[in-house]
């Protein structure tokens, strides 16, 4: 109930119409949230693989919402690490 509450005030949001937003929340609620978003029951949201500081795009219209981008860890391969 939460996420859908989110979802919907982001809809109201003038300036989210427009723009890009950038949202960063837990892989849990952003796997229910993809599920909102695209329509499926929140119960489904163990279809999605997200790893941690993973990135993943929505594009958003008033009728559809299309998924550009799922689970990407690209930018993480230049990461090192000390040790």
């Amino acid at each position: 109930a939460r996420l859908r509450s989110f979802l919907d005030d982001l809809a109201l949001t003038p300036q989210s119409r427009e723009q890009t937003v950038l949202l960063v929340a837990h892989r849990g609620s952003l796997r229910v949230l993809l599920c909102l978003v695209l329509g499926l029951p929140p119960a489904a949201h163990w279809r999605f693989r997200l790893d941690p500081a993973s990135l993943s795009e929505l594009e958003l219209d008033a009728e559809l919402a299309v998924l550009t981008r799922l689970n990407d860890v690209s930018h993480l391969s230049e990461v090192t690490y000390a040790g």
